[in-house]
């Protein structure tokens, strides 16, 4: 891995192989450049990659690569880049949050970015690998409901994040099931920056989550019987409760 124009090494760069259906960021194959910008990624399933790399200060690029019984060899070449400015706020006292984790899809739903963002004593910090483009933006942070910007375009002004507690969600049922839950959009909402299908799990008697966004919801259950749709909505600092039947 070089940089464009330089066509000096790269180290330290984050490469990332995605078939597109995994269901947790954890069970992605990843590498890291070494001193010559070189790296591998091993034990990697015959099937069709996207292959991304990125680097703090760097545009990030994805390449196609299909992986058979023999090596494939993929290079990039990267170039510096503009990222994304953000600056985090709590919603409700207006003062300034220190970290984030940001989860970024690019348009063709491949992951771009996952990681922590330091800020500063203003609530400031940057996205520094995202390329041109637009990009569906999940923002965390310990103790706030998580927030969802659909399209988000790069480069693009400051992005302003306004993050609150959130209201609790509370399911209650009595057998095992597994469903998603749905924003009024039709988008899947993420409870965390880990489980990437936003699928969960409820068990009887009652399964609680705190921090989720206000706003107007459905809980989709699936079973023998097929999908079960519970509309609900979230109040900032309230309990919702819903009856799984």
């Amino acid at each position: 891995m070089t940089e464009t124009g330089s066509n000096d090494p790269i180290e330290g760069a984050n490469v990332q192989a995605e078939t597109g259906s995994e269901t947790s960021a954890f069970t992605m194959k990843r590498a890291v450049t070494d001193s010559r910008g070189f790296y591998s990624i091993d034990d990697l399933d015959s099937a069709s990659y996207q292959v991304t790399a990125r680097r703090e200060g760097y545009d990030l690029k994805t390449q196609p690569a299909s992986v058979g019984s023999s090596s494939v060899e993929l290079n990039f070449q990267l170039a510096r880049g503009v990222g994304l400015a953000v600056r985090a706020v709590d919603g409700l006292t207006g003062l300034p949050l220190r970290d984030l984790r940001v989860l970024a899809y690019s348009s063709n739903r491949t992951v771009a970015f996952s990681g922590g963002i330091s800020l500063d004593a203003e609530g400031k910090g940057e996205i520094s690998s995202l390329g041109p483009g637009f990009y569906a933006l999940y923002v965390f942070s310990g103790g706030y409901a998580p927030r969802s910007f659909p399209s988000v375009q790069v480069p693009s002004p400051t992005l302003l994040v306004s993050m609150t507690p959130g209201g609790r969600l509370e399911v209650r049922t009595e057998t095992a099931v597994a469903g998603r839950i749905m924003v009024g959009g039709g988008a899947t909402y993420l409870l965390d920056a880990w489980r990437l299908d936003g699928r969960v799990t409820i068990g009887p008697p009652a399964t609680v989550w705190d921090n989720i966004a206000p706003g107007s919801y459905a809980l989709i259950t699936s079973g023998l019987s097929g999908e079960k749709s519970y509309p609900f909505t979230i109040t900032e600092g309230q309990t919702t409760t819903v009856e799984v039947k």
